[in-house]
């Protein structure tokens, strides 16, 4: 009850969490703009010494943002299965690319990921026993610690609890897919410098606007959700 909430919500968190989260937004969004100038600056400068359509100048191209990966992963020492992803979707593009000497593979690379998880959300909507985003976000708020996770899967019989998590992974699966078709379209409409700066605006944008609005949905149906799950025997639940 309101006991249970005191410790877990200090008068100043919201102020501390909405600091901390422009800090991070503009952070990523001067990353965006470093690595986005510099893969185009790289581009215009090496691709006159190189054949047309050659897949070099733009493979040099994608090393500031692949560092940047990199780097994230070994500094947050995030080596869970998304960093593998990332560094497994970093690997397939590049060796593809390299043996099929094909640009709009590079292109695509960082949206393999993104798109790939954007439709196995709305893939889970159907064929899953609950959506996806309820494991990744089990996951982010539990730290897999047992009595948490029962505890977050009793909230499952909570009927508004399940229309949260369904509508997040909607909304997210429409908008990481979404970005992997936009992104498809502007490689095979727009000149490849033009691709290179322009694309990692669109993703950065696009996962920013789902960052925001999953806080500010969160922040409108969350305290509906916590009083009848504090009801009820929340950790009775088996974990699945």
């Amino acid at each position: 009850m309101a006991q249970s909430q005191t410790p877990s919500t200090p008068p100043d968190a919201g102020k501390r969490s909405g600091s901390l989260r422009s800090l991070n937004l503009t952070g990523l969004f001067l990353t965006v703009i470093v690595d986005a100038g510099l893969a185009y600056l790289i581009y215009v400068l090496l691709s006159p010494h190189f054949p047309p359509n050659s897949v070099y100048p733009l493979l040099l191209a994608s090393v500031p943002p692949i560092l940047g990966n990199v780097f994230s992963v070994v500094r947050n020492r995030r080596l869970d299965f998304l960093g593998i992803l990332i560094l497994l979707g970093i690997a397939f593009s590049v060796i593809t690319a390299l043996v099929t000497g094909d640009q709009k593979l590079l292109l695509i690379r960082e949206s393999f990921l993104t798109g790939g998880y954007g439709l196995t959300c709305l893939v889970s909507l159907v064929l899953f026993p609950r959506p996806l985003m309820f494991y990744f976000i089990r996951h982010a708020v539990t730290g897999n610690d047992p009595e948490r996770v029962r505890s977050f899967n009793a909230r499952w019989r909570n009927s508004l609890f399940r229309r949260f998590q369904r509508i997040i992974t909607l909304v997210w699966g429409i908008g990481l897919f979404g970005e992997l078709i936009i992104r498809i379209v502007m490689i095979y409409t727009l000149p490849v410098a033009a691709v290179l700066a322009i694309s990692p605006i669109v993703l950065n944008a696009i996962s920013i606007l789902l960052i925001l609005w999953t806080i500010q949905y969160g922040r409108q149906t969350l305290p509906r959700i916590a009083q009848p799950v504090e009801s009820e025997g929340v950790l009775s639940e088996p974990a699945s």
